[in-house]
């Protein structure tokens, strides 16, 4: 999830360069619609988005409601001084900061499905 439609394209084509099938979605509320009638293997969500809610708030949505779901959480991130922020420390969740290459996607997403 990424209110940035550009970094969501580039996220599209290197899932789809790992043989990745993925819902993409650009708001919490697509996010919450889409985990509420889906189990996702993996949730890739930036920190910082438009709304009322940014992704540390959906990230505790989900141990919320559907706990499971943080098991398998890596969050995106052009906000250094977030990644490295007590908050992030807390979630315990691997991260990306943006700009990404695909083989630091790639090492990221394979890390996290092996964990």
């Amino acid at each position: 999830m990424d209110d940035e439609t550009s970094i969501l394209e580039i996220q599209s084509v290197f899932l789809k360069r790992l043989g990745i099938s993925a819902t993409l979605v650009e708001s919490v509320e697509k996010a919450i619609e889409f985990v509420e009638k889906q189990k996702p293997d993996l949730i890739i969500c930036d920190i910082h988005l438009k709304g009322q809610m940014d992704g540390f708030g959906f990230f505790h949505w989900l141990e919320t409601h559907r706990p499971e779901l943080v098991r398998h959480f890596i969050f995106i991130s052009g906000d250094l001084v977030a990644l490295r922020s007590t908050k992030m420390e807390s979630t315990h969740c691997p991260y990306l900061q943006k700009p990404f290459t695909f083989q630091q996607f790639k090492q990221c997403i394979l890390e996290e499905a092996l964990a």
